[in-house]
């Protein structure tokens, strides 16, 4: 009997993009990039090295500016491997861009669009410049974009196979990103445990138990920053949010017409991120804690201390003038929107704080830019966009933003909608790619929305994890003309065409 001739597995396309991976940081390595871990020392979202180092969990037990998810994970490098934070910190994100390579291939595949497709797409993501340049500086966007990748695929698993294992882990990610990162909130979870367990009817009692753990684990850090601080949310954030997209887009002289009707306060006329003293006579001084944390007006690197606990009553003036605004004079939160707009479609890496790593790849960042997200003009910072907005080039701006992404992005979006809309009618169940789909449009309906409605200046560095979802609709996007194509030529027919639409 012969014995059939052994036939050698070569390497899976995820090993394939694993090998472009390590090619590319080698590249970009020879050109300069290292990993930026100024932000421990000046970005106010990360807390006082020292005090991570001395009185970690103290802190964080108090920190109710951010959830201290992020902060917890630099504390615990910071405080026992103070002299390798940089090289820990590095690997730990160029493992987030690894992983990747593995969950948006696999993405793509699970809404069915072929391997070389899904390939080059992927590829083409990951070496990119912006996000080399993410994965290259210490804010957390970047953890949350392969997490938030990881959990659809994840997702997928969990429809496909419906264990309590799976379940957990599942909901485990969505509860890291909460902690991490204040624009998820309980809604948020809620709303998809709810979705989930109604649209996984069999399922249900499981559904419910593994999601238990993880929503009192976030009700947990509801409850105490609602008895320590009386905010029942992750964060205090919002007034300084309400201050930027409302009476940041004022001029000196509408601002000044509000306050005489008096329609504003006159805490305005001081931009809520001065340091404390200048709010000097408005509130009554906050009696000290001797917790360094709530009562440090500037940390032991300078920085001002925004977690002090005399900004809290300042929040609530913001917050009733910018109500104000957005009822009274609309118009200038309009602004907001529009702006908010603009720097949203601006590409990945147009971004101001990338002054460490941007030069040294300026030229290849600048060509990539117009060849793949059509930015035909580039100013060196935005003020410089403001100035062209004064003085009348408004229509030219586009030029200045992605025009790819301006028309791309919403289409894009629609697409999947339609793509979404007729899985729902030709089933009376959804397929699992259905499901993961119509999870991939929420999250960036949600995080657009959040995005755009409380901030206006760094929007595409919020936009980042939501790029590969965007990535996997560009996907499924070519393969459906892929398959188009193919059925009118006779290579496909049309029944297989649809099936996974």
């Amino acid at each position: 009997m012969t014995r059939a001739p052994h036939r050698r597995q070569g390497l899976s396309p995820q090993h394939w993009l694993l090998i472009v991976f390590a090619i590319s940081r080698v590249l970009y390595f020879a050109a300069g990039i290292r990993f930026d871990i100024r932000p421990l020392d000046h970005n106010f979202q990360i807390v006082d090295p020292l005090l991570m180092k001395t009185r970690l969990l103290e802190t964080l037990f108090y920190l109710h500016t951010q959830p201290p998810g992020f902060n917890l994970l630099i504390g615990v490098i910071v405080k026992i491997f103070p002299a390798y934070a940089a090289v820990i910190l590095d690997a730990l994100y160029m493992a987030c861009g690894a992983s990747l390579c593995w969950s948006l291939f696999g993405l793509m595949r699970i809404l069915q669009v072929r391997t070389a497709v899904a390939f080059t797409l992927t590829a083409l993501f990951i070496c990119s410049p912006g996000v080399v340049l993410f994965e290259n500086y210490l804010m957390y966007e970047y953890p949350i974009m392969a997490l938030l990748c990881a959990s659809a695929v994840i997702l997928h698993s969990l429809i496909e196979r419906p264990t309590f294992r799976v379940a957990s882990l599942f909901f485990f990610v969505l509860t890291i990103m909460m902690y991490i990162r204040a624009v998820f909130q309980l809604e948020w979870l809620v709303l998809l445990v709810a979705l989930l367990a109604w649209l996984m009817k069999g399922h249900r009692k499981m559904i419910l138990s593994a999601a238990a753990l993880p929503l009192a684990l976030v009700l947990a850090l509801y409850v105490k920053n609602e008895i320590v601080f009386g905010t029942f949310s992750t964060s205090t954030w919002l007034g300084f949010n309400a201050d930027t997209i409302t009476l940041h887009q004022l001029t000196p002289e509408e601002h000044e017409k509000l306050i005489a009707a008096g329609l504003v306060s006159t805490v305005g006329r001081i931009p809520s991120m001065e340091p404390l003293s200048a709010f000097r006579g408005i509130e009554p001084p906050a009696a000290p804690t001797e917790i360094p944390v709530l009562d440090q007006l500037e940390d032991s690197t300078g920085r001002v201390n925004y977690n002090n606990i005399g900004y809290l009553p300042l929040h609530a003036y913001y917050v009733h003038d910018a109500r104000a605004i957005i009822l009274h004079y609309p118009k200038a939160y309009l602004r907001s929107v529009v702006r908010a707009a603009f720097t949203y479609f601006l590409p990945s890496g147009d971004f101001p704080f990338f002054d460490q790593n941007g030069p040294h790849i300026e030229s290849f960042d600048r060509i990539f830019n117009i060849v793949f997200f059509g930015q035909w003009k580039t100013a060196p910072n935005r003020k410089d966009l403001r100035a062209i907005e004064a003085q009348g080039g408004s229509l030219q701006l586009p030029l200045y933003t992605g025009t790819y992404l301006l028309l791309g992005l919403p289409a894009l979006f629609c697409f999947g909608l339609i793509q979404a809309w007729r899985a729902f009618r030709l089933s009376a169940e959804l397929s699992s790619s259905a499901m993961v789909l119509a999870y991939v449009l929420f999250q960036i309906a949600y995080i657009t929305a959040i995005v755009s409605l409380l901030s206006c200046f760094e929007n595409n560095r919020y936009r980042l994890p939501i790029d590969p979802f965007f990535v996997a609709l560009l996907g499924l996007a070519i393969e459906r003309v892929i398959r188009a194509f193919q059925s009118r030529s006779g290579q496909t027919s049309p029944t297989s065409a649809l099936r996974a639409a």
